[in-house]
């Protein structure tokens, strides 16, 4: 694992241009989530009734890019909601068994991906990544690069770590597999060792090349020429997104509360559509980049400890940038 310092160099580097302007298109990619109940962080207590606690039962799932460029032939920023790219479903909406009965609003759920509804996903209220798998991640993320460039042409792109975002082409040898596959995944990679070599060093030497398998995500990327990035852990105030989640997220809060999800959907979708401005996204970005050129800053001065981090950043639900 990289030393997260060294990530932040890196990133910083990566959406960094002349004059604060980025050299080519950055995308900033994101799941969240919404509960029913959903609340601001701060809110008035009422002196009766009953209040319901945020952060548990029904929630919709969210995803979403937002995107930064120059405008035309000057230095001007523009940033805006990627067309197209904003999915919100309630997970516990399937489609019909033969003997199952359908929802009775299902049919105003009817935009949901199919790779969403035909995944075989047990519903999750508490935590919003376990609606998730690297096959509904790699299904929308390679419309999403498809549609980035025919519309912007290559670009970079920005995720944080989720283990989903980080699914390899091929399996890495675990402390479950058994010996004589180590070696074969070993001599499959030109990987040169000791014959005298137990399976504990022949592991080692594993982790120390699994970085030559590359990750599914980039390997769709570069078929349309787009570069990926992934900010480097529980480093949320990187991500400008996260700005953009908090905006919609308040509309909810402030016009609560909601009689069902679809309520949650279409306030959501309001909001993206008419809070979400180029002038919020590039003040999200520009204070991005100001917390990154800050990391950076500090990391010239100070030795920081490299920490093995779980690459599963659930930062999403407290981050304020």
């Amino acid at each position: 694992v990289e030393p997260v310092a060294l990530q932040r160099q890196i990133n910083i580097h990566v959406i960094e241009g002349k004059n604060d302007v980025p050299r080519r298109p950055e995308v900033f990619l994101d799941e969240s989530y919404c509960h029913l109940h959903h609340t601001s962080r701060n809110t008035w207590v009422p002196h009766q009734g009953v209040v319901l606690a945020p952060g548990h039962g029904p929630l919709v799932v969210i995803f979403g890019a937002i995107i930064v460029f120059r405008n035309g032939s000057s230095n001007k920023l523009h940033g805006e909601l990627v067309p197209n790219s904003v999915h919100i479903w309630d997970p516990t909406i399937k489609p019909p068994g033969n003997r199952g009965r359908k929802r009775n609003n299902a049919d105003e759920w009817d935009n949901i991906p199919d790779v969403v509804k035909d995944a075989n996903i047990m519903p999750n209220q508490v935590d919003y990544h376990g609606n998730f798998n690297a096959e509904i991640f790699e299904d929308l993320f390679s419309t999403l690069c498809k549609a980035l460039y025919e519309k912007y042409g290559p670009v970079n792109i920005h995720m944080d770590g989720a283990s989903y975002h980080k699914r390899r082409v091929e399996n890495i040898p675990t402390s479950n597999t058994k010996k004589q596959e180590i070696i074969d995944w070993l001599n499959a990679h030109n990987i040169v060792f000791s014959d005298e070599l137990r399976r504990p060093e022949l592991l080692e030497l594993v982790q120390m090349n699994k970085e030559k398998v590359t990750f599914a995500c980039v390997k769709i990327a570069k078929q349309y020429e787009h570069e990926v990035s992934f900010t480097p852990p529980y480093h949320c105030e990187l991500q400008p997104i996260e700005g953009i989640w908090s905006v919609v997220k308040g509309e909810v809060a402030h016009s609560g509360p909601h009689p069902n999800l679809l309520s949650v959907r279409n306030t959501l979708l309001n909001a993206f559509k008419k809070k979400i401005t180029s002038q919020v996204i590039i003040g999200f970005w520009r204070r991005a980049l100001k917390n990154a050129k800050e990391y950076l800053e500090f990391d010239d001065n100070a030795q920081l400890m490299d920490e093995d981090f779980d690459e599963y950043d659930n930062s999403d639900e407290d981050c304020v940038i």
